[in-house]
């Protein structure tokens, strides 16, 4: 009979989960205020799921690098985009702030299957894979950096994410969670006798010291300053990768 056929089809398509969103689509990060509920950070452009890696962490290392086991081999794996401080810190606040880093990190993703996204770079030069991670929805170097356990750490070429990290820290920032609540790196770099921000004899660019441009100026060509009041008369402008104060 043909009623039953036509009845038998249509539960068929009842069954049928919904589609989900694609990647693609635009992606809303929501401000959120406290770490009691994290945010599906998912890029708005990411790729779609079959250009993502499934891997298993088997430990984490510290806030930002961690060791994934990929069809049965090993590998440690470095987050792109972001820096934590290291466990070995000599100064307590700094050496706290790595602990909760590790431990935050620990908790995303010991142990938990997740999907790696690579940029443009395979591997930095101490062999660490240099991947984006997500876990559950999350988009782990955002978290982390969303709530103070990291700084927003560009290194060409690998920029995808760049804008994105750098609102997450924004929001630490704002809200004064971990690295931002206590001090912190901030506290660190004042406290160099050299300055706050260093350029070039040879650029009219002004950086973190921390990034990737700074690091390949030629100590002889190095030229520091105390703030951006310091640097701006001199000609000087905020470099467009680190993006330090204007």
């Amino acid at each position: 009979m043909i009623l039953p056929a036509i009845l038998i089809v249509s539960l068929f398509f009842a069954c049928i989960p919904a589609t989900p969103l694609s990647e693609n689509e635009p992606v809303n990060t929501p401000a959120l205020k406290n770490e009691s509920a994290s945010p599906n950070l998912s890029p708005s452009t990411g790729p779609t799921s079959n250009e993502k890696v499934v891997a298993t962490v088997t430990n984490v290392i510290d806030g930002d690098t961690i060791e994934v086991s990929i069809q049965g081999s090993l590998y440690k794996l470095r987050y792109i985009g972001i820096d934590s401080p290291e466990l070995n810190s000599v100064g307590t606040n700094m050496k706290n702030i790595a602990l909760n880093a590790a431990n935050k990190d620990r908790e995303l993703v010991s142990g938990k299957i997740v999907e790696l996204e690579k940029d443009v770079s395979e591997m930095d030069k101490y062999g660490r894979l240099l991947r984006y991670v997500y876990v559950s929805g999350i988009f782990v170097n955002a978290e982390l950096a969303r709530l103070g356990y990291a700084t927003c750490f560009p290194y060409p070429p690998d920029l995808k994410y760049q804008d994105l990290l750098a609102a997450m820290q924004a929001e630490a920032k704002t809200a004064k969670r971990g690295i931002w609540g206590t001090g912190g790196y901030s506290q660190e770099i004042k406290s160099t006798e050299k300055g706050l921000y260093v350029g070039s004899k040879k650029s009219d660019k002004y950086h973190y010291p921390t990034c990737f441009w700074a690091r390949q100026i030629n100590p002889e060509n190095e030229v520091w300053f105390a703030s951006k009041e310091d640097a701006q008369p001199k000609g000087y402008v905020p470099c467009k990768v680190c993006k330090p104060p204007q």
